[in-house]
């Protein structure tokens, strides 16, 4: 039956309501679940973010703390560096003003001890001697010696040996010798200009001797060559300090006058002593001495000791020494080397250098004829030479004289026709000068007088005074320069006299013989009773006086200065106050020298056994004009004086070492006088009980 469906499905309907009533309401609690569990892991999630939130802002609040914490590491760091930089900065300023100090102080104390040095070495011009060599020496001549087996042997590696103990020296010394006037000068230059290009690295060390200076001892030598170490090793430290034993303290002399090494002179230089134990404190190993002249050295024995005790500390020092063979001591202590000058190799350079000079005087036509006759010429003339470069040398200064003519030079050449010595040169080159007339053998006369019978040097303006005060020259020649007298001079001497350079700028030069040998010839020929006889009426004495009549009339020449000395004011002494210097006043060398001349004067009398007569009776002469002069001083006190007061104020002039006056001079002179004219008139008798008193 058909029911409604309502009532047909009423329970279905209700069943599928109730089913989905309890669908939903599951679905209901399970939704409220669902949410109640989302809600909770939302929560959970929002804690945990949260909490990751928290970690993620503490975590960057701890890299923000990291980061300023590192900036301001590095802020700090980079203030650091900065300051550091800064510091150093300052730091290293400071050192370098520290050592800027120290250097200029260092630099002070070396230019302050360098300064004392040199002041107490206080050298001679120990380098005008080797210039005046090189300068003359022709190129191409003095260098045989450097193919001799002595020199080889010498120079190269042969053992160093120390001097022995019988007083010789061992083989590292060399001995050169030769003739008068050979050229040993010329070759001790050439030999120190091989030396200084073969051995840059060894210390070249020379000094001339020169028997006309006043600076030819052994002490001379010792400072020259302490005086090259210190120029060659000046910025050494370490030998400086070597010095600094020797210069004085500033409260040196209040202590110990005698403990600064000082010598008591007045000046500040080294003592003897000092300068020798300097000289062996600072020679350097492998050194070479060259030392020229050695015969002409003042003290040879003390300074061949010096060299022995310093050979004895230096063993590997080689030593050249140069000298005429004439010297005995030498012959002893050097055995092992010597060398003689070799003739042909003299001979070929002599012609080498007359070569040249017979070329030169032929284009400026001062010899007649062709140029081809050179080679004749200068055979003759290499002959006549006979192995002495001096010779030659003053044979072309005579062919230059002016008052010859061309063919009058040629005649002397010709003349020439076996070897000569310079003796017979000397004689030709006299006889020139006596025949040149009055005037020109007055002044020629007069300087010879000076230059060969005087010792301490006398300048080119002192000696211009002395031949004014000896009327030899005008007084209208002061108002020529110095040079132009010099000139006159060395023209009218005919080469025998040449200009020694001063030693600066402002010291005054100096005329001086050529050669020694000049003065030992006239020394000779005046001993020579024949010579005098042969030329007892001829002009040439004039040239050639007695020494003693010579030196008694420089010491008169040198009294008459005294008595008229141009004008100064002996109450106030106004020529020294104004600072005149001495070596360019003959007053300040005569107030020094005029007993020198006296005295030595009467040594030469004192030492002649048989006057020749003509020679007496110069000497005779000479001693009247002496006495007369000398009474006259003693007669004017004011002058008088005024010489004591210039003999105690002028400084040491390099040669005299009397402290005071020697008034033994003058008795002397009068015992002298007395006795060598007994028999005759004495002159001056009171005068001379006068002068015989002075020693009392």
């Amino acid at each position: 039956m058909w029911k409604p469906f309502n009532v047909r499905f009423s329970d279905l309907v209700e069943k599928l309501e109730h089913r989905h009533k309890t669908l939903f309401d599951e679905l209901a609690v399970t939704t409220l679940a669902n949410s109640l569990d989302e809600r909770t892991n939302a929560e959970a999630n929002r804690k945990e973010m949260s909490e990751e939130q928290k970690r993620n802002r503490e975590e960057r609040e701890a890299a923000a703390a990291e980061r300023e914490m590192a900036q301001r590491e590095r802020m700090l760091a980079d203030a650091e560096r900065r300051g550091n930089s800064e510091a150093r900065r300052q730091v290293s300023s400071k050192l370098d003003r520290l050592l800027g100090k120290r250097q200029f102080t260092e630099d002070e104390y070396r230019g302050k001890l360098l300064s004392a040095a040199r002041k107490g070495i206080h050298p001679p011009n120990y380098a005008d001697a080797r210039d005046r060599a090189s300068s003359i020496r022709l190129d191409g001549t003095a260098t045989w010696v450097f193919h001799t087996p002595s020199f080889a042997s010498w120079f190269g590696d042969t053992p160093r040996v120390a001097p022995n103990t019988n007083g010789t020296f061992g083989s590292n010394v060399m001995w050169i010798t030769g003739k008068p006037g050979a050229g040993k000068t010329v070759l001790a230059a050439s030999i120190i200009e091989y030396l200084e290009g073969s051995c840059s690295q060894n210390d070249i060390l020379y000094f001339f001797f020169q028997s006309q200076s006043p600076d030819n001892s052994s002490s001379d030598a010792h400072r020259s060559i302490l005086s090259q170490l210190l120029q060659k090793s000046g910025r050494d430290l370490d030998l400086l300090y070597r010095f600094s034993f020797a210069v004085p303290k500033p409260d040196d002399k209040q202590r110990d006058p005698d403990a600064s090494g000082l010598s008591n002179d007045g000046q500040k230089k080294f003592t003897s002593t000092v300068i020798l134990e300097l000289l062996r404190l600072c020679l350097r190993s492998g050194s070479i001495l060259v030392l020229n002249g050695i015969d002409e050295c003042r003290d040879l024995d003390t300074f061949l000791l010096s060299l022995r005790k310093l050979l004895e500390a230096h063993p590997h020092t080689r030593v050249l020494l140069l000298s005429r063979i004439n010297v005995a001591r030498l012959k002893h202590v050097v055995q092992n080397r010597h060398q003689e000058f070799p003739e042909n190799s003299i001979s070929t350079d002599i012609g080498h250098f007359l070569t040249a000079e017979i070329h030169e005087l032929f284009e400026e036509g001062i010899l007649p004829g062709s140029i081809e006759n050179t080679g004749v010429l200068v055979q003759k003339l290499v002959r006549g030479a006979d192995g002495m470069f001096l010779w030659a040398r003053l044979m072309v200064n005579l062919l230059r004289s002016p008052s010859m003519t061309p063919y009058q030079r040629l005649e002397v050449i010709e003349r020439v026709s076996v070897p000569e010595g310079l003796e017979k040169l000397y004689e030709r080159i006299f006889l020139y000068i006596a025949s040149t007339g009055l005037r020109a053998l007055n002044l020629a006369s007069g300087c010879l007088a000076w230059l060969t019978k005087m010792s301490p040097l006398i300048s080119s303006f002192q000696l211009r005074e002395a031949l004014i005060i000896q009327e030899r020259l005008s007084s209208s020649a002061t108002r020529d320069s110095i040079v132009e007298f010099e000139e006159a001079v060395i023209i009218t001497c005919a080469g025998l006299v040449v200009r020694a350079p001063a030693s600066n700028s402002q010291s005054p030069t100096f005329l001086t013989l050529v050669h020694i040998s000049i003065k030992e010839m006239v020394e000779e020929l005046v001993m020579n009773r024949i010579w005098i006889d042969q030329y007892l009426n001829h002009s040439l004495h004039c040239i050639i006086a007695d020494c003693s009549a010579a030196r008694l009339d420089l010491a008169n020449c040198c009294l008459r200065q005294i008595l008229n000395p141009n004008g100064r004011d002996f109450s106030e002494h106004g020529d020294r106050a104004q600072g005149i210097e001495p070596a360019k006043d003959f007053y300040a060398h005569a107030s020094a020298y005029w007993l020198y001349y006296v005295k030595y004067a009467v040594y030469n009398c004192q030492q002649k056994t048989d006057m020749h007569p003509h020679v007496k009776l110069a000497v005779f002469g000479a001693v009247s004009k002496l006495l007369a002069t000398l009474s006259e001083l003693l007669e004017k006190p004011k002058i008088l004086s005024s010489w004591l007061y210039e003999f105690y104020s002028i400084p040491s002039m390099g040669f005299s070492s009397w402290d005071h006056p020697p008034s033994t001079v003058l008795s002397s002179l009068a015992n002298w006088i007395t006795h060598t004219w007994a028999d005759d008139i004495v002159p001056n008798e009171k005068l001379l009980q006068t002068l015989g008193t002075f020693d009392r």
